[in-house]
């Protein structure tokens, strides 16, 4: 035994039995010995990385696309060197948490926190460090920042770089269309669309002076409703750039969040449930045929039928409420099915038995329907509950509708750039493919003065020229356009400039503007 006591402010024990303690002595004398000459750690090489494990149910061909990192790839505390190409890049770590899921009305909430990592240049300078809020883009969801801030991070110094951490908290909700054929086995994607990020001055800003150059991004969803799973998140960055000697990165992303309902509940609380009442009302196909069970016959597949229908219309408010056939509305429906067919075979029964077919055959035909129609609902429910597969995530994100409008892919505006194709089968005589049109034409050269052309001012014979095409005029008349004849308006009325038509603007767009 031990005796404790205290005194002078230190704890002192004694043992009684000396053995005891010189024991207790030689244990950590053993462990320490151990410790000592155990080899030291070594660091990770810097660039590792490590890789989570592939999460079940999930498609090893997407594992690439659930994070963004740079090439080549940046270590966890990122570069420590005075080599300002691999400094002010960022590392973006981003919780997002589901709060609501509703494919009635296709609607989604949720909520993101950015962890923030970022290293720059220790010029050991006494100036005031410039102010830079981070801030996230999102153009296709509403979100609204709560917090979002940098600070020092004075572990993470050294003489070369400082450290900065930071956090950026937002809430978030919009709007997606659910397919919900496959309920309650359905998986969902909801595409957050383009993700920018950027350095703002204020929090609340909705301007930006800076993009930040992401080098590693990485997501981990999670759901708050016990209703859905998530998995990871599939990233696809959209402009990755490489200048210089450094580290490539991104400012763009396409963030795809991906929902899986939970399906444990459905199974046992309708597909379970309308599967006993079927098999109870299936029992009745053991009586005799007959006049004597007839009533009784009808009555139990009757109250089976009408049980399920009320069941079916009593879980309602649980079922999506879409114009098109789900696989819970199916398996329902064939159950009533069932029911409405084996009615049918008794009332046949009835009318049949003693004039077509004997009592005793009929009987013996009837008992084998009733163990097969058992055995093959209690089959397709063990499939159901056990068995069943769920789509792979590669065709639900094929099938998943896209919003082009935000996409990055093409320009909106035309300059002297962009090469625009004139639809085919133009008539080339006529001036309206881009090869001729415009190019060394009197027609589209202004004066030298850049006037206007109107009635008093001398220059309508350019200006009416233009009006025309060769088309309209000589043997060089299109087979496919009428011949237009040109009206001057009078002398009093201001003379307008040419309207052309939409193939003319949109080559003269590509040509550039008007020769001058």
């Amino acid at each position: 035994m031990a005796a404790r006591s205290r005194a002078g402010g230190t704890l002192q024990v004694s043992y009684r039995d000396p053995g005891r303690a010189q024991r207790a002595v030689q244990r950590n004398e053993i462990s320490e010995k151990a410790e000592n000459e155990q080899p030291p750690r070594e660091p990770p090489a810097p660039g590792t990385i490590k890789r989570g494990k592939l999460q079940k149910d999930d498609d090893p061909s997407l594992y690439e696309l659930q994070s963004f990192r740079s090439k080549p790839p940046p270590p966890s505390a990122l570069w420590d060197i005075d080599d300002v190409q691999y400094l002010d890049k960022v590392r973006c770590h981003a919780w997002i948490r589901m709060t609501h899921v509703d494919p009635k009305n296709g609607r989604y909430e949720g909520r993101i926190k950015c962890h923030w990592a970022i290293r720059t240049l220790n010029s050991k300078e006494h100036t005031e460090p410039r102010t830079r809020v981070p801030g996230i883009r999102l153009p296709r969801i509403v979100s609204k920042v709560e917090e979002s801030r940098i600070w020092r991070h004075f572990d993470g110094d050294s003489e070369r770089t400082l450290m900065w951490r930071g956090a950026t908290v937002l809430s978030f909700y919009g709007f997606e269309m659910f397919e919900v054929n496959d309920f309650p086995f359905d998986r969902q994607v909801i595409n957050l669309d383009l993700v920018e990020f950027v350095w703002r001055s204020e929090k609340g800003s909705d301007d930006y002076f800076e993009a930040m150059k992401v080098v590693s991004f990485t997501t981990e969803t999670i759901s708050m409703l016990p209703e859905w799973d998530t998995f990871p998140a599939i990233i696809e960055a959209r402009n990755v750039k490489k200048p210089g000697t450094g580290p490539s990165f991104g400012t763009r992303f396409i963030v795809k969040l991906r929902l899986q309902r939970k399906e444990k509940y459905y199974i046992t609380q309708i597909f379970m449930v309308t599967f006993l009442i079927l098999s109870a009302s299936l029992l009745p196909l053991a009586l005799e045929p007959g006049d004597t069970f007839i009533g009784d016959r009808l009555s139990l597949h009757a109250s089976g039928l009408l049980t399920l229908v009320a069941f079916k219309y009593g879980v309602s408010h649980e079922l999506p409420s879409v114009p098109y056939e789900t696989f819970v509305s199916t398996f329902l429906t064939a159950q009533i099915v069932t029911l409405v067919f084996v009615s049918s075979e008794s009332v046949l029964a009835y009318k049949f038995v003693g004039r077509i077919i004997d009592v005793h055959t009929l009987n013996i035909v009837e008992d084998i329907l009733l163990y097969i129609l058992l055995l093959l609902w209690l089959v397709y429910f063990l499939h159901v509950a056990f068995v069943k597969g769920r789509v792979p995530w590669q065709e639900v994100l094929q099938d998943q509708g896209e919003n082009k409008e935000l996409k990055d892919e093409g320009p909106l505006f035309l300059d002297g750039s962009d090469v625009v194709a004139v639809p085919e089968g133009t008539n080339k005589d006529c001036g309206y493919n881009n090869e001729t049109w415009g190019k060394n034409d009197s027609r589209f050269q202004l004066p030298v003065d850049g006037r206007r052309p109107t009635a008093d001012s001398g220059l309508t014979n350019d200006a009416s020229r233009m009006e025309s095409s060769p088309c309209e005029s000589g043997s060089t008349q299109s087979p496919d356009r009428p011949r237009r004849d040109r009206v001057t308006p009078p002398r009093s009325q201001p003379q307008q400039m040419p309207s052309f038509s939409h193939e003319a603007s949109i080559a003269i767009s590509k040509r550039g503007p008007f020769q001058l």
